[in-house]
């Protein structure tokens, strides 16, 4: 690179030198005599200038390329470029003049035709060397090249800048030096690559600047997405709001770029995001969120020990049944000797005298608040036992319970006296819990919510990897 920058400040000193640079009288005679009888609308002879290739004979205008500057905006960039090109002029031999020289305005060489597209602003120059007729067509350009992307990548779109120069027919540029005099940070954003076939073309391509707009639009609408999702898994009175408050940033975000006509890989982002959060709002309008009731009754002991399942000492299991509104089931004691316990009923509406019903800790889901006449209760009938200790249930909150103890006659009958005699004592302390939490249609109607999105981000990422490489 340092020696392309010294290179360039030795042609920007020979540019400069040459518009100060003036004929001496005997240079500028001989120059009047050669050019009164030349004509520049005649062509050299291609003697020293025919090429033969592959695709035919041309005249040969072998060029030399300097790169100086392309520094990239939006959609155009800015070229900085020098073009020289080389062909042989027998007629123009002087052998009365030494060293080069730039040829004045007022004598008029033969120059090829050349055509720029886009247009570009040009500075031209000729230098002659008068001992061979040599002839340098030097070309200043300079000028800003439109790029051309395709829509719908966008915002990572590829910009393509596309520089002909077009000759003659019979001509060809043929390119023999090419010089990239470009500073390390315009190399690294563009990448310039020259064709000489079918024509002189300079293509430059370049990245859009797409970090900041992964900052700015696509990581939001990802965050509140997620804030969405994760505001389902708790009951909470603010769940639909937040849904669509999600909705309105989302659509929000989207409207920050520029209106087109092109469904774009931006438009496709919210697009998809917008229909998750939707359907976030639908299932959670639909399947409402699930309320888990649990009620526990406590008895009093000397260590304070609340829930009566933890306290067996003070009585022993006769009977447990579970109600609704609709249905009724009684488990009841068999006899000495059985452990069955599984025996159906009618719906019991009043309690058994010398008897105290317990409800036990159970854990209860209700739809919603309109579903509580359907929640199950069971209860559980106690007969207490002061002086016989009793074997705790393995299970209260079950409808099946096994029978660990089978009282003697003289145990029946202190059971009976004992009742009699306790029947004035109340029921301990209820004391019930209510929590909310999804139900099972719910959480598999969010958990494929959750895996669509991680599929459809998935499939956006290596569609945007394509289209980057």
């Amino acid at each position: 690179m340092r020696g392309d920058t010294i290179y360039y400040v030795i042609w920007q000193i020979f540019w400069l030198v040459s518009y100060s640079q003036s004929l001496t009288s005997e240079e500028r005679t001989e120059l009047a005599r050669k050019f009164k009888y030349y004509h520049a609308s005649v062509r050299p002879n291609d003697r020293f200038n025919l090429v033969e290739t592959v695709n035919g004979t041309f005249f040969g205008l072998h060029a030399e390329i300097a790169l100086v500057s392309t520094k990239p905006s939006k959609s155009f960039y800015d070229l900085e470029m020098l073009l020289a090109l080389h062909y042989s002029d027998e007629r123009l031999n002087i052998r009365e003049i030494s060293g080069s020289i730039i040829l004045p305005q007022e004598f008029t060489a033969w120059t090829p035709e050349i055509q720029y597209e886009p247009e570009i602003s040009n500075t031209k120059r000729l230098y002659l060397d008068p001992r061979t007729g040599q002839i340098n067509f030097a070309v200043r350009l300079k000028s800003s090249i439109s790029c051309e992307t395709q829509e719908w990548t966008t915002p990572f779109n590829t910009y393509y800048c596309v520089t002909h120069i077009n000759t003659e027919p019979d001509q060809r540029i043929f390119v023999r030096l090419t010089r990239d005099l470009r500073p390390d940070s315009e190399v690294s954003k563009m990448y310039c690559h020259i064709d000489e076939w079918p024509g002189f073309t300079l293509t430059c391509k370049m990245k859009a600047e797409w970090l900041a707009v992964i900052a700015r639009s696509y990581f939001p609408s990802f965050l509140v997405f997620a804030t969405v999702v994760f505001s389902q898994w708790k009951r909470r009175k603010v769940q639909i709001v937040l849904a669509l408050g999600g909705i309105v940033c989302v659509l929000l975000l989207q409207n920050t770029r520029p209106a087109s006509d092109t469904f774009t890989l931006y438009d496709l982002w919210f697009v998809g995001t917008f229909l998750h959060l939707i359907s976030v709002l639908l299932i959670d309008l639909i399947l409402p969120t699930r309320r888990i009731v649990k009620t526990t009754y406590s008895t009093e002991k000397v260590d304070s020990q609340k829930t009566l399942n933890r306290n067996p000492s003070k009585g022993t299991l006769v009977a447990a049944y579970t109600t609704t509104t609709k249905d009724a089931q009684r488990l009841y004691r068999p006899p000495i000797g059985s452990r069955s316990w599984e025996e159906r009923i009618g719906f019991i509406d009043q309690n058994r005298v010398n008897s105290f019903e317990y409800e036990l800790a159970e854990e209860e889901n209700v739809e919603d608040e309109e579903d509580e006449e359907n929640m199950r209760t069971t209860y559980v009938h106690v007969e207490t036992v002061p002086a016989t200790p009793a074997t705790r249930p393995r299970n209260f909150s079950t409808m099946s319970t096994s029978y660990h103890h089978s009282p003697s006659p003289m145990m029946k009958r202190s059971q009976m006296m004992s009742s009699s005699m306790n029947s004035s004592i109340k029921p301990q302390e209820k004391r019930t819990v209510t929590r909310m939490g999804l139900g099972k249609k719910k959480k598999l109607c969010l958990l494929c919510i959750v895996i669509s999105y991680t599929v459809f981000f998935c499939a956006y990422f290596c569609l945007v990897l394509f289209v980057l490489g």
